[in-house]
């Protein structure tokens, strides 16, 4: 979950082009219906943004990635890359890569001197790059995501939209027969292959462009992350048990008290709000699917993930 300015979003299957999924959580399996596994290379384990032992993977920055194979998976003319990341180096360093400039085609999701980029060729004889005007190397997590579709790219951090650069290519083309990598740039330039070094958490990779409701749904679906004001302190919040039937159960920090709630259907429609408390009464909500909605006392909207009613 994310602390985010933002009005209610309508729920999205975020399964829709999902062409790799991969959580790191102690392996690197592929958790999508492709199922296209990874080959750990030197990437080792770490608390992720849940907290919980071995949930994430730790790049060390000079030999360790996440070898994905050459499978195009379906993206050529759309990718849409979106990862959890954590690093203090300045360095320009990839999270994923297709991406071969010798076929003039392929992607990239990268950091450079803290700030994110969605990259690549697309068969037109250029190089782009779209660049976000934040600092993410701040040793934080930080949701980034990065979209190409067609001819316009956009960069995406903490739930909002940074840059979006629009190019003249008649015929685009991502697909390239370089492998897909997590933690590097797998063919490299000059003997430097950008290693990452820090922390990766939950890789999704799509064939298509998420809409905005996706991608702010996306961003909230782990963590608490607040980019718009990073001296903000809240310690946890949890919601249980998910699905629900009669009763929710709330644990939150001393900061919230006071705060109120909203509970949003899957159409974005209001359809229960009150004082935050320990234990909230749902008898009245139908089965379904619904977003939970946290008002703090400085009217700060704090999305958690979703939850369904039995």
């Amino acid at each position: 979950m994310s602390i985010i300015l933002t009005s209610a979003i309508n729920a999205q299957d975020l399964n829709l082009g999902l062409q790799g999924r991969y959580d790191l959580d102690g392996s690197v399996i592929d958790l999508s219906q492709n199922q296209i596994h990874g080959n750990n290379l030197n990437v080792e384990f770490a608390p992720g943004i849940n907290q919980e032992v071995n949930s994430c993977g730790s790049f060390n920055g000079t030999n360790a990635y996440v070898d994905l194979g050459p499978s195009n998976r379906g993206i050529d003319r759309e990718v849409c890359l979106s990862a959890w990341v954590k690093t203090d180096s300045d360095e320009r360093q990839f999270v994923i890569s297709k991406y071969k400039w010798q076929e003039d085609r392929g992607y990239f999701l990268a950091i450079d001197q803290g700030r994110p980029i969605i990259g690549g060729r697309l068969n037109c004889n250029e190089f782009y790059q779209c660049i976000g005007d934040v600092n993410l190397s701040d040793g934080n997590w930080h949701h980034v995501l990065g979209i190409i579709n067609n001819n316009v790219f956009q960069i995406w951090a903490g739930c909002r939209l940074l840059s979006t650069l629009n190019v003249d290519c008649s015929n685009p083309n991502l697909s390239c027969s370089d492998p897909l990598t997590i933690g590097n740039w797998f063919q490299g330039g000059n003997g430097d292959y950008r290693f990452f070094e820090g922390l990766i958490d939950q890789v999704r990779i799509y064939n298509r462009a998420l809409t905005e409701e996706e991608i702010i749904l996306l961003c909230n679906e782990s963590t608490l992350s607040d980019l718009n004001d990073p001296e903000t302190v809240i310690e946890r919040v949890r919601i249980f048990p998910n699905p629900f039937d009669k009763v929710l159960l709330v644990n939150f920090d001393n900061y919230l008290t006071g705060s109120h709630f909203r509970i949003y259907d899957f159409k974005g429609k209001i359809v229960k709000r009150g004082i935050l408390k320990s234990h909230l009464n749902m008898s009245e909500l139908t089965s379904g699917v619904y977003l939970f909605e946290i008002i703090d006392q400085n009217n700060l909207r704090i999305k958690v993930d979703r939850l369904i009613k039995h």
